[in-house]
């Protein structure tokens, strides 16, 4: 069995014959074609719950965030995540583990993991190495009880629970003031993860007017709206000509909050620029995982449901001075991020990773592949509402997956992750056979 069980592995009562492979195996990529730098520091700025698709720099009709478009973006068409939620999503950008190695991808609710982060990671390596390091969030996950915030130096948590949907203009200030404190010269990792696309959705009311025109058919209140109440909403909807207009009302809001990120990330980029660091630093924009919005017709709104398409393609940007404009149909995913970066600006790699360095072999290219269909496991039968990414589950291994600590299953994806991206298609038929070789009757706990 293989790690990446961990994309597809569901509680489910689909058949137990696996279904047949409908997805051809993705084409070959060149590497990267990114440059050695010289920076002072990283901002790796990751966007709680933003999807790629709904960017007009990946061919959306909207105009969701046009001050961003202005720069010059080396931008990376095929970037997945290793999971639908942020804990092991976070967890495998952090150490370029795959969920299965670092253990961090199961929670008991209440924001407790069942295991607490305590793998080798970039920012404390960086630290080693003379780096200032920080983190400014409004996710929780960044925690003492994750281990994800003791990783940094600083960390600095910031709810949207208590900063309302403009999270990263809350944030910013602490940022700035932190960057203005750093000693002259001194390297730096700045990991910034704002919640303004998270939900509860309550996007400004002259925001949503710009892509949507009729009354909401749901009630936002003072706090927002829930994709569990809108759920519900969608349930007791008479018709599916009604479930579709909430849907549809899912994807204005959700667009709309889009629009007030962009200004708050071109005050960020502006801010920057003015201290002259747009000059001496690599930025990459990037994400945890995406959000359903409607997008299955089957009342599923949010993440942490299933690896759908809408959960697991994420945006790449990358910025910096030496990297030039342009794309890249590189099939990637979080946890090659830093080995990448660290082999551009030169900092000492991690040993015993699962990530790669993008400009040595990318996992395939998107190019050719149905990576781009609007659902992926459901071709592959793999697809429940209660992932094994996200609760609890009594297969009789106390990890609460069927993958455990399989010591096989680590080495076969560590022989083949050189492979091309064939195996990230072939590995979800193995891992469907698995699940339903080993718990066909498997129960699922909150």
């Amino acid at each position: 069995m293989t790690p990446y069980l961990l994309w597809a592995l569901a509680c489910t009562d689909a058949p137990t014959t696996p279904k047949e492979s409908i997805a051809p195996l993705p084409e070959s990529a060149p590497p990267l074609v990114l440059p050695d730098i010289t920076v002072r520091g990283v901002i790796f700025i990751e966007v709680d719950t933003l999807r790629r698709d709904h960017l007009p720099q990946y061919g959306y009709a909207r105009n969701t965030m046009p001050h961003m478009a202005e720069y010059s973006w080396h931008q990376i068409n095929g970037h997945y995540a290793p999971a639908s939620w942020t804990l092991p999503s976070v967890s495998s950008l952090l150490s370029s583990l795959e969920p299965a190695r670092h253990g961090v991808f199961a929670s008991e609710g209440g924001g407790v993991p069942t295991s607490r982060f305590t793998s080798p990671s970039w920012p404390v390596a960086l630290q080693g190495s003379g780096w200032a390091t920080a983190v400014f969030t409004g996710n929780r996950w960044f925690s003492e009880v994750s281990g994800l915030g003791p990783l940094f130096e600083t960390a600095y948590v910031a709810g949207k629970d208590e900063t309302g949907q403009a999270n990263l203009g809350v944030l910013m200030p602490q940022v700035l003031t932190w960057l203005d404190a750093l000693p002259e010269g001194n390297k730096f990792y700045l990991h910034l993860q704002p919640m303004d696309a998270h939900e509860p959705y309550l996007p400004r009311p002259e925001d949503l007017e710009v892509f949507r025109e009729a009354a909401l058919p749901f009630i936002v209140g003072e706090e927002g709206a829930t994709p569990s109440q809108i759920a519900r909403v969608w349930a007791d909807a008479p018709t599916r000509e009604d479930q579709r207009e909430i849907e549809s009302a899912v994807v204005d809001i959700y667009d709309a909050q889009l629009l007030g990120l962009d200004r708050s990330l071109y005050d960020l980029m502006n801010s920057l620029a003015d201290r002259g660091l747009l000059a001496e630093t690599l930025v990459v924009f990037s994400s945890d995982h995406g959000e359903l919005l409607g997008d299955t017709g089957a009342g599923e709104f949010g993440h942490a449901i299933r690896w759908h398409q809408s959960e697991a393609q994420l945006p790449l940007l990358l910025l910096a001075p030496g990297i030039e404009g342009g794309t890249s149909d590189c099939l990637s995913m979080n946890l090659d991020l830093w080995p990448t970066i660290a082999g551009m600006i030169g900092a000492e790699p991690l040993g015993d990773i699962d990530g790669l360095d993008l400009r040595q072999a990318c996992r395939g290219s998107v190019r050719g592949s149905d990576w781009s269909a609007p659902e992926i496991l459901h071709d592959y039968g793999v697809a429940s509402s209660l992932s094994a990414l996200n609760h609890r589950c009594g297969s009789g291994r106390e990890q609460g997956t069927p993958l455990g600590d399989d010591a096989d299953a680590t080495e076969k994806t560590r022989a083949e992750k050189l492979e091309d991206g064939a195996q990230l298609t072939t590995l979800l038929d193995e891992a469907y056979a698995d699940v339903m070789a080993e718990r066909p009757a498997a129960k699922c706990r909150n």
